[in-house]
C-alpha cells in the first residue's frame, strides 16, 4: 500500500472518530492519540499479517490489523483509564471503515485479484472482481455497526461483533482470492487468509463471551452469544 493510499484510508475513517467521541465521553486529546496509534499499530499489524500469511511483509492482510488492534484495545485502554468495552465501541467503526478505504489501493494496483471465471474473446482471464467484493463487504458491516451501535443492550459489544463478523466474511471471501501467495496451504489444508481469519473469528467470539459475562454477571448461554452477533436483544431473563 503506497503512503498516499494509506493517509487517505486513515482520513476517511477521520470523521467516525471525530463525529461520535462525545458520545462515547472521549476528549479530543485522547480522541488524537487514540487515532494515531492505531493508525500506526494497523499499519504494522496489516504487514505483519501479511509476513504469517504469506512470508512476505511488502504486502498488507487487514486480518493483521484487525488483530494487533484488538491487542491495542486492552493496552490503551488500562493507559488512558477507559474502559475496555467503551473504547472498543468507539473505535469499531473507524476500523472497519479503514478495511474499507484500504481497498482503494488494491483497485488501483490491481492486487488482490480473484479466482479465474472464465475468458474473454482474446482468450484473456476474466478474474472474479474480489478487490471490489471486499471493499463492498466492509462498507455493509460498516453500516451494519453504525446502526447496531444506537442499540443500548450492545454496549460494550462493538469490537467483539465487528471481529466475528470480520472472521467470518474475510474467510469467505478468501475462496474468491486467486493470489498465489494465498492459494499456497498454511496450516490444517487451509490458506493463510482462511487460517487467520478463523483466528479472528475465535478471538471475536472469546472477547464476545467474557464482554457479556461482565455485562450481565452470570455466563451467557450459547442463544445469547447467537442472538447478540446478529445484533438482536440477546440477554434472557433468568
Amino acid at each position: 500500500m503506497n503512503a498516499l493510499v494509506l493517509i487517505l484510508a486513515v482520513v476517511i475513517s477521520f470523521p467516525f472518530c471525530a463525529f461520535r467521541r462525545k458520545k462515547y465521553n472521549i476528549t479530543l486529546p485522547c480522541m488524537f492519540l487514540v487515532y494515531i496509534a492505531f493508525s500506526i499499530n494497523g499499519a504494522i499489524g496489516a504487514s505483519i499479517g501479511s509476513y504469517l500469511a504469506s512470508g512476505y511483509i511488502a504486502g498488507k492482510r487487514l486480518y493483521g490489523l484487525i488483530l494487533f488492534d484488538a491487542i491495542l484495545i486492552i493496552i490503551m485502554s488500562k493507559l488512558l483509564k477507559i474502559e475496555t468495552g467503551r473504547l472498543g465501541d468507539f473505535v469499531a467503526i473507524p476500523l472497519i471503515v479503514t478495511c474499507f478505504s484500504s481497498k482503494i489501493d488494491c483497485l488501483i494496483k490491481g492486487c488482490c485479484y480473484g479466482i479465474t471465471i472464465g475468458y474473454s474473446a482474446s482468450n484473456d482471464y476474466i478474474l472474479f472482481p474480489s478487490a471490489l467484493l471486499e471493499m463492498f463487504i466492509w462498507l455493509l458491516l460498516a453500516l451494519f455497526l453504525l446502526v447496531l451501535e444506537k442499540k443500548s443492550y450492545v454496549k460494550d459489544l462493538l469490537w467483539p461483533i465487528a471481529m466475528i463478523w470480520f472472521g467470518i466474511l474475510r474467510f469467505v471471501v478468501d475462496f474468491f482470492r486467486g493470489s498465489p501467495s494465498e492459494n499456497k496451504v498454511y496450516l490444517f489444508g487451509m490458506t493463510g487468509g482462511c487460517f487467520w481469519s478463523l483466528i479472528v473469528f475465535v478471538f471475536g467470539c472469546i472477547f464476545l463471551y467474557f464482554s457479556i459475562r461482565y455485562k450481565i454477571k452470570r455466563n451467557p448461554k450459547i442463544i445469547e452469544l447467537l442472538k447478540s452477533i446478529i445484533g438482536a436483544n440477546y440477554i434472557i431473563q433468568q
